[in-house]
This record gives structure tokens, sequence and C-alpha cells, in this order.
């Protein structure tokens, strides 16, 4: 499944589309924030051309969290060691868990999507992001890197969310920063289409593949 989903990700469909034009390197780690994603840039031993970042709405947590803001929102994986052991190592059990655990915390979703609109909402939240946010500007800026931002909806409430997406595009925008904001394009899908499934909201194989499609013409439009 990891390997699958490493084939099927938007950087490396974007590599097969570019062939030897590029080498596409995938820099992340669940559960990163903002900062963390600034740190890796900062780290990275050699300077790249371009570098495409992937926002998604929960990137703010950081800020929040920063700021004594804590999700309500707790996923707990298995307690007893064994059955965390079995979940993790068999398909078919962690797909029963995790549904099992879905239908008894049935509020977690909403609980978690309050709480990332009230963080946006949040005047000193939404600053201390900016600011974390701008110093990724100011870097890839000062070094003189092209710095694209592909901003991704919450793909189950794209319409609800299109206020925060919106937010988002404008402020790279208003840093000279390009935005492919996916919010205008998905608004009308069912999200059923766009995540891996009901337990998993992230995008699946077939919007990965498109996003990696419109990065790869405007890659190769500015290279005419």
């Amino acid at each position: 499944m990891e390997y699958l989903k490493q084939r099927t990700g938007f950087s490396n469909i974007l590599q097969r589309n570019l062939g030897g034009q590029y080498v596409v390197v995938n820099i992340a780690k669940n559960g990163w924030n903002t900062t963390d994603e600034y740190q890796a840039i900062l780290s990275y031993p050699y300077k790249p051309k371009k570098i495409i970042l992937s926002y998604y709405l929960n990137d703010i947590l950081g800020a929040a969290s920063q700021l004594g803001y804590g999700s309500p929102v707790r996923v707990e994986r298995p307690h007893n060691r064994i059955l965390r052991f079995v979940t993790d190592h068999s398909y078919a059990l962690n797909f029963t868990y995790w549904r099992l655990y879905r239908f008894y915390n049935k509020d977690l979703g909403e609980k978690y999507w309050e709480f990332l609109k009230n963080s946006y909402s949040n005047r000193n939240i939404w600053e201390a992001h900016e600011a974390e946010l701008s110093r990724i500007v100011t870097y890839t800026q000062s070094q003189v890197i092209d710095l694209s931002v592909v901003v991704f909806p919450n793909l189950r409430e794209v319409k609800a969310g299109a206020v925060f997406t919106s937010k988002v595009a404008e402020f790279f925008q208003k840093h000279n920063v390009r935005v492919l904001n996916l919010e205008p394009l998905l608004i009308d899908r069912d999200p059923m289409t766009l995540v891996v499934n009901s337990l998993d909201a992230h995008p699946n194989e077939a919007l990965n593949r498109e996003v990696a499609e419109l990065l790869t013409k405007a890659i190769q439009a500015e290279d005419r």
C-alpha cells in the first residue's frame, strides 16, 4: 500500500511527465507543519530551481498550537500493544478498527473542522501563520528559487472552506507567488470522487494525477 501511494502521488507522476528535464524530489513527513517544512527547505543540501509547496488547511495547526490552541480532537490508536501491532500489520483488521472507531466517535470530523475554521478566523493565529508562510516566501525569493503553491481545500467541505482557501491563495498572490488554488476546480464535485475513501480524506489517485497534469502544463509553458 505504501509503495502504491508513493508511486501515485502527484510528485511521482510529475517526474514521469517531465522525464529527464527535471529531478523531482518529494520532501515530506506525516505530521509536518509549516515550520517543519521551512526547516526542511533550509536543510536540503542542494539548491532547487523550483519548489512546489503543497498547502493543506491543517497547516495552520502548528501556529495554533504554538499559541496554546490545542486541537480538541485526539484520534487514538489501540492502547493494547498486541492489538496495535496486529492492526498495524493487517489491512483487514486496520480497516475494521478504524470503521468501528469512526462509528463510536461520529462527531470527531465535525469537531476537527470547527477547530480549523476557528483557527483561520482567529486573528492572532492567522497572523502567526502568516509569519510562518512569510519565512518560506522570503527565503525562496532571496535565493532566487521559483516558488509555486498548490492549495488543497478540505476535500469533504470544498464550498464551506472556500473563504479559507481563498485567504491562503490571496496571501501568496500578494507576495507574487504562483498559486494553483484547487477550490474553484473542485467546488462542484462529489467529495467521494476526490478522497481515498470514507475514512481517508487525502487526495485520491485520480486527483493526484489531475494535479500533476496541471503542474506539468504550467512548468512546460514556463520553459518554452
